[in-house]
Protein backbone atom coordinates (compact mmCIF):
# COMPACT_ATOMS: atom_id res chain seq x y z
CA UNK A 1 0.00 0.00 0.00
CA UNK A 2 1.21 3.39 -0.92
CA UNK A 3 2.08 5.98 1.71
CA UNK A 4 -0.98 7.77 0.92
CA UNK A 5 -3.15 4.63 1.85
CA UNK A 6 -4.43 4.40 -1.66
CA UNK A 7 -5.74 0.61 -3.16
CA UNK A 8 -7.12 -0.92 -5.79
CA UNK A 9 -10.56 -2.80 -5.48
CA UNK A 10 -8.97 -6.27 -6.01
CA UNK A 11 -6.49 -5.20 -3.03
CA UNK A 12 -9.25 -5.11 -0.29
CA UNK A 13 -9.36 -7.83 2.19
CA UNK A 14 -11.97 -8.92 4.23
CA UNK A 15 -12.48 -6.86 7.71
CA UNK A 16 -10.62 -3.95 5.99
CA UNK A 17 -11.64 -0.20 6.90
CA UNK A 18 -12.04 1.65 4.24
CA UNK A 19 -12.32 5.65 3.10
CA UNK A 20 -12.38 8.13 0.17
CA UNK A 21 -12.13 11.49 0.40
CA UNK A 22 -16.00 12.33 -0.34
CA UNK A 23 -14.76 16.20 -0.65
CA UNK A 24 -12.00 18.64 0.08
CA UNK A 25 -12.74 18.46 3.98
CA UNK A 26 -14.45 14.90 4.66
CA UNK A 27 -13.79 11.40 4.46
CA UNK A 28 -16.50 8.38 4.49
CA UNK A 29 -15.78 5.46 5.96
CA UNK A 30 -16.68 1.96 5.79
CA UNK A 31 -16.23 -2.06 6.45
CA UNK A 32 -15.66 -4.53 3.96
CA UNK A 33 -17.80 -7.43 4.81
CA UNK A 34 -17.71 -9.58 1.73
CA UNK A 35 -15.44 -9.75 -0.80
CA UNK A 36 -16.30 -10.85 -4.49
CA UNK A 37 -13.44 -11.85 -5.91
CA UNK A 38 -15.10 -12.45 -8.98
CA UNK A 39 -16.22 -8.34 -8.97
CA UNK A 40 -14.74 -6.66 -6.84
CA UNK A 41 -16.86 -3.77 -7.11
CA UNK A 42 -19.72 -6.17 -5.64
CA UNK A 43 -17.84 -6.91 -2.71
CA UNK A 44 -20.18 -5.88 0.46
CA UNK A 45 -19.47 -2.77 2.46
CA UNK A 46 -21.06 -1.58 5.28
CA UNK A 47 -21.56 2.15 5.61
CA UNK A 48 -23.34 4.86 7.57
CA UNK A 49 -24.71 6.94 4.66
CA UNK A 50 -27.89 8.22 3.02
CA UNK A 51 -29.59 5.93 1.26
CA UNK A 52 -30.92 8.37 -1.56
CA UNK A 53 -27.29 9.91 -2.20
CA UNK A 54 -28.48 13.31 -0.72
CA UNK A 55 -26.96 15.21 2.12
CA UNK A 56 -29.38 15.24 4.91
CA UNK A 57 -28.25 13.75 8.17
CA UNK A 58 -31.66 12.88 8.81
CA UNK A 59 -31.57 10.43 6.55
CA UNK A 60 -28.37 8.49 6.79
CA UNK A 61 -29.00 4.81 7.87
CA UNK A 62 -26.33 1.76 8.50
CA UNK A 63 -26.86 -0.15 5.66
CA UNK A 64 -24.63 -3.12 3.43
CA UNK A 65 -23.18 -1.32 -0.05
CA UNK A 66 -21.65 -2.53 -2.81
CA UNK A 67 -18.08 -1.34 -3.28
CA UNK A 68 -18.75 0.38 -6.69
CA UNK A 69 -21.58 2.39 -4.16
CA UNK A 70 -19.79 3.15 -1.71
CA UNK A 71 -16.28 4.50 -3.69
CA UNK A 72 -18.40 6.45 -6.20
CA UNK A 73 -15.21 6.81 -8.49
CA UNK A 74 -13.62 8.33 -5.54
CA UNK A 75 -10.04 7.44 -4.94
CA UNK A 76 -10.29 4.30 -2.55
CA UNK A 77 -8.43 4.07 0.55
CA UNK A 78 -7.25 1.55 3.30
CA UNK A 79 -6.72 2.77 7.11
CA UNK A 80 -3.81 2.05 8.81
CA UNK A 81 -3.97 0.80 12.18
CA UNK A 82 -0.93 -0.11 14.43
CA UNK A 83 1.18 2.75 12.95
CA UNK A 84 3.86 4.50 14.44
CA UNK A 85 3.02 7.36 12.43
CA UNK A 86 -0.45 8.14 12.67
CA UNK A 87 -0.04 11.70 14.74
CA UNK A 88 1.81 12.55 11.54
CA UNK A 89 -0.84 12.04 9.40
CA UNK A 90 -4.43 13.01 8.37
CA UNK A 91 -7.21 12.42 11.10
CA UNK A 92 -9.11 9.18 10.19
CA UNK A 93 -6.39 8.00 7.91
CA UNK A 94 -4.54 6.05 10.63
CA UNK A 95 -4.27 5.13 14.25
CA UNK A 96 -1.65 4.00 16.93
CA UNK A 97 -4.80 1.37 18.25
CA UNK A 98 -4.47 -2.08 17.03
CA UNK A 99 -7.03 -3.64 14.61
CA UNK A 100 -9.35 -6.74 16.29
CA UNK A 101 -8.49 -10.00 14.19
CA UNK A 102 -10.72 -9.70 10.67
CA UNK A 103 -13.25 -12.60 11.37
CA UNK A 104 -14.19 -10.51 15.10
CA UNK A 105 -14.36 -7.15 12.47
CA UNK A 106 -16.76 -8.57 10.35
CA UNK A 107 -18.34 -9.86 13.48
CA UNK A 108 -18.90 -6.66 14.86
CA UNK A 109 -20.25 -5.21 11.79
CA UNK A 110 -22.85 -8.40 11.22
CA UNK A 111 -23.62 -7.40 14.92
CA UNK A 112 -24.43 -3.63 13.94
CA UNK A 113 -26.64 -5.15 10.85
CA UNK A 114 -28.45 -7.24 13.32
CA UNK A 115 -29.36 -4.44 15.82
CA UNK A 116 -30.28 -1.82 12.78
CA UNK A 117 -32.14 -4.63 11.24
CA UNK A 118 -34.47 -5.82 14.01
CA UNK A 119 -33.77 -3.20 16.76
CA UNK A 120 -33.53 -0.44 14.78
CA UNK A 121 -30.89 1.46 17.31
CA UNK A 122 -27.62 1.78 17.68
CA UNK A 123 -24.86 0.73 20.41
CA UNK A 124 -24.44 3.59 23.02
CA UNK A 125 -21.05 4.46 23.11
CA UNK A 126 -20.89 7.01 25.95
CA UNK A 127 -22.87 4.63 28.31
CA UNK A 128 -21.29 0.89 29.22
CA UNK A 129 -24.22 -0.09 31.51
CA UNK A 130 -26.61 0.67 28.30
CA UNK A 131 -26.59 -1.40 25.43
CA UNK A 132 -28.38 0.32 22.94
CA UNK A 133 -29.37 3.87 21.54
CA UNK A 134 -33.25 4.78 21.44
CA UNK A 135 -32.35 6.41 17.90
CA UNK A 136 -29.73 5.20 15.37
CA UNK A 137 -30.14 8.64 13.50
CA UNK A 138 -26.76 9.85 12.23
CA UNK A 139 -24.93 12.03 14.57
CA UNK A 140 -21.65 14.71 13.36
CA UNK A 141 -20.02 14.26 17.30
CA UNK A 142 -21.80 10.54 18.51
CA UNK A 143 -23.25 8.82 15.32
CA UNK A 144 -20.79 9.12 12.43
CA UNK A 145 -19.34 6.45 9.63
CA UNK A 146 -15.88 7.14 11.19
CA UNK A 147 -17.37 6.46 14.73
CA UNK A 148 -18.87 3.20 13.22
CA UNK A 149 -15.72 1.68 11.12
CA UNK A 150 -13.49 2.60 14.31
CA UNK A 151 -15.61 0.26 16.86
CA UNK A 152 -15.75 -2.75 13.99
CA UNK A 153 -12.65 -2.71 14.33
CA UNK A 154 -11.38 -2.01 17.69
CA UNK A 155 -14.60 -2.02 20.00
CA UNK A 156 -14.07 1.18 21.24
CA UNK A 157 -16.08 4.36 19.70
CA UNK A 158 -14.57 7.41 18.65
CA UNK A 159 -13.68 9.99 15.68
CA UNK A 160 -10.34 11.57 15.18
CA UNK A 161 -11.22 13.70 12.53
CA UNK A 162 -14.05 15.56 14.72
CA UNK A 163 -11.54 15.10 18.11
CA UNK A 164 -8.61 17.20 15.94
CA UNK A 165 -11.20 19.73 14.26
CA UNK A 166 -12.50 20.45 17.48
CA UNK A 167 -9.52 20.72 19.24
CA UNK A 168 -7.88 22.85 15.96
CA UNK A 169 -11.16 25.68 16.55
CA UNK A 170 -11.66 25.25 20.25
CA UNK A 171 -7.74 25.69 21.59
CA UNK A 172 -7.50 29.37 19.98
CA UNK A 173 -11.12 29.85 20.61
CA UNK A 174 -10.13 29.32 24.41
CA UNK A 175 -6.93 31.39 23.89
CA UNK A 176 -9.06 34.55 22.52
CA UNK A 177 -11.59 34.60 25.16
CA UNK A 178 -8.61 34.59 28.06
CA UNK A 179 -7.15 36.79 26.07
CA UNK A 180 -10.36 39.06 26.73
CA UNK A 181 -10.39 38.54 30.52
CA UNK A 182 -6.35 39.77 30.29
CA UNK A 183 -7.30 42.97 28.56
CA UNK A 184 -10.01 43.88 31.01
CA UNK A 185 -7.99 43.16 34.26
CA UNK A 186 -5.45 45.39 32.61
CA UNK A 187 -8.01 47.85 31.95
CA UNK A 188 -9.43 47.29 35.92
CA UNK A 189 -12.59 46.34 34.28
CA UNK A 190 -12.21 42.71 35.52
CA UNK A 191 -10.46 41.93 39.30
CA UNK A 192 -7.63 39.80 38.17
CA UNK A 193 -9.25 37.12 40.77
CA UNK A 194 -12.84 37.39 38.27
CA UNK A 195 -10.76 36.55 35.40
CA UNK A 196 -9.21 33.79 36.71
CA UNK A 197 -12.39 32.63 37.48
CA UNK A 198 -13.73 33.12 33.88
CA UNK A 199 -10.98 31.71 32.21
CA UNK A 200 -11.65 28.32 34.13
CA UNK A 201 -15.28 28.58 33.13
CA UNK A 202 -14.36 28.91 29.66
CA UNK A 203 -11.97 26.11 29.77
CA UNK A 204 -14.24 24.03 31.38
CA UNK A 205 -17.34 25.11 29.62
CA UNK A 206 -15.80 24.58 26.17
CA UNK A 207 -15.29 20.49 26.70
CA UNK A 208 -18.65 20.14 28.08
CA UNK A 209 -20.04 22.21 25.46
CA UNK A 210 -17.56 21.22 22.23
CA UNK A 211 -20.20 18.82 21.11
CA UNK A 212 -22.84 21.39 20.25
CA UNK A 213 -19.88 23.78 19.65
CA UNK A 214 -18.83 21.17 16.75
CA UNK A 215 -21.90 20.56 15.27
CA UNK A 216 -23.16 24.19 14.71
CA UNK A 217 -19.30 24.54 13.09
CA UNK A 218 -20.36 22.23 10.26
CA UNK A 219 -23.97 23.14 10.24
CA UNK A 220 -23.60 26.77 10.47
CA UNK A 221 -19.91 28.37 10.16
CA UNK A 222 -17.36 29.27 12.36
CA UNK A 223 -19.36 32.53 13.42
CA UNK A 224 -22.54 31.25 14.79
CA UNK A 225 -20.72 28.40 16.92
CA UNK A 226 -18.79 31.10 18.16
CA UNK A 227 -21.47 33.28 19.01
CA UNK A 228 -23.08 30.31 20.23
CA UNK A 229 -20.68 28.86 22.55
CA UNK A 230 -19.93 32.69 23.83
CA UNK A 231 -23.77 32.60 25.06
CA UNK A 232 -23.57 29.59 26.92
CA UNK A 233 -21.11 30.61 28.51
CA UNK A 234 -22.57 33.79 29.59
Amino acid sequence: MSIFHTIEPKDIWLGDHLYIWSSLLHQHHGIVLFVNSQDYDESEILEFNTYDESHEPSRAVVQKVSLKRFRKNYTLKRVVYGSRYARFKLAGTAYTFQSLKPEFVVDNAQHILEQVTFGECLILPTDLTASTLSSSSYDLILRNCECLAFWCKTGMWYSEQIEKVVHWIATPLVTFLKAIGDYLVTKQILPALGQEAMSEVVESSLCILKDKFCSTLFAEGIGNAIALTIVDLL
